[in-house]
């Protein structure tokens, strides 16, 4: 019996739906399959706009469970409106991407192309009536159905009141904490601030799988955009725990006489335990924005972490010089515990905002290392390629550190005859915390270039007794131990500022 042409019709149009949908064999000995981009209308050819087709093939994958792979030699147009959520393994090979951020509406700039997202989503539970927390407790009197990383916030309170030509009125009190079933606070990440209120508590589960995202080439056509504080953040942003973004090159090109600022391309937010591994990054153009007090140079990232812990960058290098400050520095965070950079070679280290304990080895830093807040920071195998001073503490944000400096092994080719471990600057300012200059150990460093050589820097002209009158008393360091380094004296202040500072250098015996 002849069947209906409509119905001929209707079966060969589900046949080729079928074949543009249908995922590969399985891979893995048939445990993963696997679904590429060119399956889901992706084109490759470096002009077709491919966004919403990978959009498209992500969300297919993520309600099967299938891993992601681009297809070979590929070349995606990314220019429109969209942004892809992966939840499972995706491999982009050596597929190049085109990121154009002149075809981007202002309203979408911010929206990150790719989100690696966990599969719980965050949630605000219901607080008893009053509830508070302390510094140093150890449980948050809270239970939950997994380990969650919890963000505590009182916005009554605020910190961060920057000092100088980005002055403003700072930041409400936050934090992150891991914390298990039970609600008893993770020891790596104590509550470091007392809550007599908790304007708002988010919950992020941590038990997210881990996943792997891997490969591909990115190149950014650079914003033209009005020099504004409006940021760009077209990029990957983790936000999920247990995530390894590793091999990713990312490039920019086609920066001109002015442009907006960048996030990051490579950032993560409100996640545990997320490692940049074997990425290229490329430092971008400074411009200089005017504001009511003056010419201000937009900060501008290639990679940002905020609101989480146990971050690493891990043998990641850069595209341009190290050392070319016509390139802002690539790295910045807020609010992290734990980061950690390990054999990379990149122009900064730079933790904003609070970062407690961080770790920097077998790394090359060719502008500044610069951080607030407190803990432990440890430097091994550290080398600074230029500059007068080998850890900045953040003048606006009150030059703070409330724990230890740890040198170890290090080298500083410094370019000033005058060096400093420690650069410090005291201003009369309310912050909205207490200040406090470091304890320092040092053992076997060297330094290049410079025959004045000092653990702080003068600090302030002000006299010890004016400082601790102010509004900004400062917290003095516990001590200062050299080990294997000599050659240096304690501070370049002549105020007596200084002048209790316990301070040992000794030779040890090999």
């Amino acid at each position: 019996m002849k069947r209906p042409f409509s119905i001929v019709l209707a079966c060969i149009a589900c046949l080729l739906l079928c074949a543009c949908t249908a995922p590969e064999k399985t891979l893995d000995k048939g445990e993963t399959r696997v679904v590429t981009y060119s399956q889901f209308g992706a084109v490759g050819d470096g002009v077709t706009d491919d966004l919403d087709a990978i959009v498209r093939t992500h969300e297919y994958a993520n309600d099967h469970g299938y891993a992601v792979r681009a297809d070979e030699n590929a070349r995606y147009y990314l220019g429109g409106r969209g942004s892809a959520t992966i939840r499972t393994d995706t491999d982009w090979g050596n597929a190049e991407f085109i990121v154009d951020d002149r075809a981007v509406d202002p309203e979408e700039r911010s929206v990150n192309l790719f989100v690696v997202a966990s599969d719980r989503p965050s949630y605000q539970p219901e607080l008893p009536a009053g509830y508070f927390l302390k510094a140093g407790q150890t449980s948050v009197g809270l239970t939950f159905s997994t380990p969650v990383l919890l963000y505590l916030e009182n916005s009554e309170i605020k910190e961060y009141i920057r000092y100088g030509k980005n002055t403003n009125n700072g930041t409400a009190r936050q934090e992150i904490v891991l914390v298990d079933e039970e609600g008893n606070v993770d020891p790596a990440t104590p509550i470091l601030k007392d809550y007599d209120r908790v304007t708002k508590l988010v919950v992020y589960p941590t038990d997210d799988a881990p996943i792997a995202v891997r490969g591909g080439v990115f190149t950014t056509i650079a914003n033209d955009a009005p020099i504004s504080a409006s940021y760009y953040g077209r990029g990957i942003d983790v936000h999920r725990s247990n995530a390894t973004v590793s091999g990713v090159r990312h490039f920019v090109t086609q920066e001109g006489e002015s442009g907006s600022p960048y996030k990051g391309f490579f950032v993560v937010n409100y996640a545990n335990n997320v490692t940049f591994e074997n990425c290229v990054l490329t430092g971008h153009k400074v411009y200089t924005n005017i504001k009511p007090t003056g010419a201000v140079s937009q900060g501008t990232y290639d990679t940002q972490a905020a609101h989480s812990n146990a971050v690493i960058w891990r043998n990641c290098t850069q595209s341009n010089s190290v050392t070319d400050t016509t390139y802002w520095g690539v790295m910045a965070s807020n609010f992290c515990k734990n980061l950690s950079m390990t054999g990379c070679n990149l122009s900064r280290f730079d933790a904003h905002q609070g970062v407690y304990n961080a770790t920097v080895t077998d790394t090359v830093l060719g502008q500044i290392l610069t951080v607030i807040g407190e803990g432990t920071l440890l430097l091994e195998r550290v080398e600074r390629l230029t500059g007068d001073h080998f850890v900045q503490l953040r003048a606006d944000y009150g030059s703070s550190w409330k724990g230890e400096v740890v040198f170890t092994d290090c080298v500083m080719h410094a370019s000033s005859d005058r060096f400093y471990l420690i650069q410090a600057s005291w201003n009369d300012w309310e912050f909205g915390y207490p200040c406090y200059l470091p304890s320092v150990t040092v053992e076997n460093l060297r330094v290049d270039g410079a025959t004045r050589r000092y653990v702080y820097s003068s600090v302030t002209g002000a006299t010890a007794a004016a400082v601790q009158k102010s509004k900004n008393p400062l917290n003095m360091p516990v001590g200062v131990t050299l080990i294997d380094t000599e050659g240096f004296e304690l501070s370049a202040n002549t105020t007596g500022l200084f002048s209790a500072v316990p301070f040992f250098s000794h030779t040890e015996m090999r």
